[in-house]
């Protein structure tokens, strides 16, 4: 009975995958096959107005580009076109994923590890990011189904102190020892995803169920208990990641973006939906994935050759989705759930620092998009991951090679003798098939934005949420305007990494800057963008001397390029993001009704719930300075250190009692980071600093010293 039993089970499920890639097959046909009519026909005019001009080497090589950058955006388009058709009105799922949850209270929840990835980030978000999703989670009353993991690579010995500290303070506050766990690895080995990959060999097999977060990352207690009924509801699906949205942005950049993801996300991501069904790609983060086939199959390999192109794989996660599809499990995207939110870079600068890294781990998946068995959907999602930085640099030379012809039919004096169309039903002049092919690219550009604001006119509810019609589409105005402007930054930005990356340069993975502050100095702007304005005033010169229709038809290119210093700062500054927001320009749904979560983030960050706000004169080092002087710090430090078994260290007794001479008579700033990680690493000098700070004279010690000993 039992094997009649399982065998029933056995061939609905196979009845269940059939229809669904039946169904799927169906729409990526529909899907590609409509974009790659669009790219048919622009190129058809493209191909045709160089016939009747003659065609070159140079105009050989632009017709090519063409056809593959007109692909690239259509393929973008038709995310917005799809979408809006395919978008329900009520926030739920596809219907196709089964991810409607009508017998939700009879779903048993399964144990699931949270994990929380950091390396040297700001503590104080970190963890009252950390706080506001446990209390969400509390108040589900399911919080006995999870644990919470705070998985540190950090190195920066300030920022270790204190999240040891701040680790302590949150479970003692939440009462949460036994469900809020801290580790701190010595060997930062592959990053974020060694990071993972070390906490599953250790405590992977407690859990069923993991959901991985960034620094930035907030998740509703609702969310995220429904992403575990999902998952129980669907045993076929091994990976189900939510489509965070961008929140807290406060210069004009980020507000921007933010405005971006909340406006037009929900349409390009049913559109994504829509063909990718159950080949879904994986993001990092805001996801819950099951932990056993994804400990069993999704181990990365290393890539032949050496870094950039060759070593570790940095983007980590399009791969893992590629071999969690291969072993034949699903990955979905949760495209319309709400609770998932995170952070964006606050200026162009620091985003295009992200950028940097991102470019090398997209360019990565080089080796892996023809790789034996991965699904067709992983190959696209790989393939779009690697023109999203490699397409830059094709409009780059694509622009080029279109003013060099220009330049060259200028100065050569000759008049152009164009010939017959190849295709009789093309009874157009010259010009007007360079317009039309003008035309056909800036619809399928503006396709998108148009489509999506068509879309929230026939939703009053879902339009208020951004300040009603005027508002919104004054809005959409202003990003398109602001980010044609930021379009050749970006293509300049991106360009000069992937050539970086061709020519073997490769990146660190560094901490972001999440914090806009005032905006970025005059210094750091020209520093980024003084070679972007070179090229845009000659670019500009070159374009008068070729006559003045082309100098009007590239000039959006080069006047981004010679403003892009002080119009870069204007993006990264807050008071120009606030002046915005105060007239409800680029307005949030979480703006007007900010989820209890996020309510709840900014009421603790505006709190001193943590030790240290003491002092506040030693921002810099207060975690090093507490740690030395605070009996209970450098207690909690020392038995931490010594639960640690360190195998095979041998200890420089001289040159500790060095740095902790130098520490105490010359101040922290006197010790570089590695003395200092050295220091801070050893039970024993710890304890002696302590015993130390506190007994010697203040002719003997720092003044830091003194002010923080004063303190208590």
């Amino acid at each position: 009975m039992v094997n009649k039993a399982q065998e029933t089970v056995d061939n609905q499920e196979m009845i269940y995958r059939s229809r669904i890639e039946s169904r799927a097959s169906r729409r990526r046909l529909l899907f590609f096959t409509l974009t790659f009519i669009i790219t048919a026909i622009s190129t058809l005019f493209m191909a045709d107005l160089f016939w009747r001009l003659g065609f070159s080497f140079a105009r050989i090589c632009i017709l090519i580009l063409f056809c593959i950058l007109i692909w690239q955006i259509s393929f973008g388009a038709m995310h917005a076109l799809f979408g809006v058709f395919s978008r329900p009105k009520k926030k739920l799922f596809d219907h196709i994923t089964r991810t409607i949850i009508e017998d939700s209270e009879s779903i048993l929840l399964a144990e699931t590890a949270i994990l929380l990835p950091i390396c040297n980030e700001e503590t104080k978000r970190v963890y009252e990011g950390l706080r506001s999703i446990y209390n969400s989670i509390e108040k589900t009353k399911q919080l006995k189904h999870f644990d919470f993991f705070i998985l540190s690579d950090s190195t920066n010995p300030d920022r270790w102190v204190k999240e040891e500290s701040f680790w302590l303070e949150l479970c003692q506050q939440l009462n949460a020892f036994g469900r809020i766990f801290y580790r701190r690895r010595e060997n930062h080995y592959h990053k974020k995803a060694g990071n993972v990959a070390d906490f599953l060999r250790t405590w992977g097999k407690r859990y069923k169920y993991m959901i991985c977060l960034d620094a930035d990352s907030l998740m509703s207690g609702d969310c995220i208990v429904n992403l575990v009924k999902i998952m129980e509801k669907n045993p076929s699906v091994g990976i189900c990641q939510t489509a965070p949205a961008i929140v807290r942005g406060e210069s004009l950049y980020a507000r921007m973006m933010q405005f971006a993801s909340h406006f037009y996300g929900p349409v390009f991501q049913a559109g994504l939906n829509y063909w990718q069904q159950n080949g879904g790609n994986f993001w990092g983060h805001n996801a819950i994935l099951r932990i056993d086939p994804f400990m069993e199959y999704c181990a990365l390999p290393k890539l032949p050759g050496k870094e950039p192109f060759g070593g570790k794989i940095l983007s980590h996660d399009f791969v893992e989705a590629a071999l969690m599809r291969k072993a034949g499990w699903f990955v979905w995207l949760a495209y319309d759930y709400s609770g998932s939110y995170e952070e964006g870079p606050p200026d162009l600068i620091e985003s295009a620092k992200r950028d940097r890294r991102w470019c090398q781990g997209n360019l990565q998946h080089t080796w892996l998009v023809l790789s034996k068995g991965f699904f067709m959907t992983n190959r696209i999602h790989m393939l779009n991951g690697i023109m999203s930085y490699a397409g830059s640099l094709l409009w780059f030379i694509f622009l080029l090679l279109s003013s060099f012809v220009v330049y060259q039919q200028a100065v050569s004096d000759l008049s152009i003798i164009t010939v017959h169309s190849f295709a009789d039903f093309i009874n157009l002049s010259v010009t007007e098939e360079g317009f039309i092919v003008f035309g056909i690219t800036i619809v399928i550009l503006l396709l998108p934005k148009f489509c999506c604001l068509i879309h929230s006119y026939c939703d009053s509810e879902f339009v208020a949420q951004f300040g009603g019609r005027f508002k919104v589409t004054l809005s959409v105005i202003l990003e398109t305007l602001f980010s044609a402007l930021v379009a050749p930054l970006l293509m300049m930005f991106h360009s000069k990494f992937v050539v970086f990356t061709l020519f073997g340069k490769g990146v660190g993975w560094g901490t972001q800057n999440r914090s806009a502050k005032d905006g970025i100095a005059v210094r750091t702007a020209i520093k980024a963008h003084w070679k972007q304005t070179f090229v845009g005033c000659l670019w500009a010169y070159l374009a008068y001397l070729s006559g003045n229709v082309y100098f009007w038809w590239i000039s959006p290119i080069f006047i981004s390029l010679i403003i892009s210093i002080p119009f870069s700062i204007i993006l990264s500054k807050v008071s120009v993001g606030s002046f915005f927001k105060d007239n409800k320009i680029f307005q949030t749904p979480p703006e007007v009704n900010p989820s209890p979560e996020l309510l709840y983030l900014e009421e603790n960050l505006n709190k001193n719930l943590f030790t240290y706000h003491k002092s506040e004169a030693y921002q810099n080092h207060s975690g090093l300075l507490h740690l030395i002087t605070d009996p209970y710090i450098n207690a909690l430090h020392v038995t931490l250190l010594k639960s640690i078994k360190e195998e095979g260290t041998i200890k420089n007794i001289k040159y500790l009692h060095e740095y902790g001479e130098k520490l105490l008579t010359d101040g922290i700033d006197a010790l570089s980071t590695v003395e200092l990680n050295s220091t801070i690493k050893d039970p024993d000098a710890l304890m002696w600093l302590h015993h130390e700070v506190w007994l010697r004279s203040a002719n003997n010690l720092h003044v830091s010293w003194c002010n923080v000993i004063n303190s208590y």
